[in-house]
């Protein structure tokens, strides 16, 4: 087995399917082993990061990369019902301005009009798991409706804490901004 007490998974962003055994692209991200700090795949983009491999955790921030991507194209969409599923009913967002929204108030803000989204990308992720408990860091390039004719594009850093609940990892909560230069 590959992953052993000195292993770590490298994830990152990738613009092309993985070519070897050890690698695999979900959903854009690569995922690589490193053993003792000597790669065994190929070199990845900057921004990688390093967690443990065991017990799943390969797989499971594959699978949350994936639910982070699925949210941030349900944001994009206004789809209201694919970002219930996405959002614990116990989710908190606070937003780059201070102000915090249950997943009712979220969802209404971001499918009925108060923020037109054009599209939301995630850079390269930073994830980290404990047990059913994953944290993830990247950050997003936001593209929103400035006025009827122009768009406006927001770069920032966002925290996501996904909780795994009822077999899929559901966004508990997650903090955006300060928006960058």
């Amino acid at each position: 087995m590959l992953c052993e007490s000195l292993c770590c998974l490298v994830v990152s962003m990738c613009p092309s399917i993985a070519s070897t055994e050890r690698e695999k692209s979900v959903e854009g991200a690569c995922v690589s082993l490193s053993v003792g700090g000597s790669s065994t795949g190929r070199e990845l983009l900057p921004g990688i990061v390093g967690i443990s491999c065991h017990d799943g955790a390969v797989d499971a921030a594959a699978e949350v990369r994936q639910a982070a991507v699925a949210r941030a194209k349900a944001l994009a969409a206004g789809d209201a019902e694919a970002l219930r599923e996405l959002l614990h009913e116990g989710f908190r967002w606070t937003t780059h301005v201070g102000q915090v929204f249950d997943r009712d108030e979220y969802i209404r803000r971001n499918t009925e009009g108060v923020t037109e989204w054009r599209s939301q990308t995630l850079g390269p992720t930073d994830i980290s798991i404990v047990g059913e408990v994953a944290v993830l860091l990247t950050v997003v390039t936001d593209v929103v409706a400035a006025t009827e004719a122009e768009d406006a594009e927001f770069r920032m850093p966002v925290t996501q804490v996904w909780v795994r609940s009822r077999g899929k990892w559901q966004c508990l909560a997650g903090h955006a901004g300060p928006r960058l230069c």
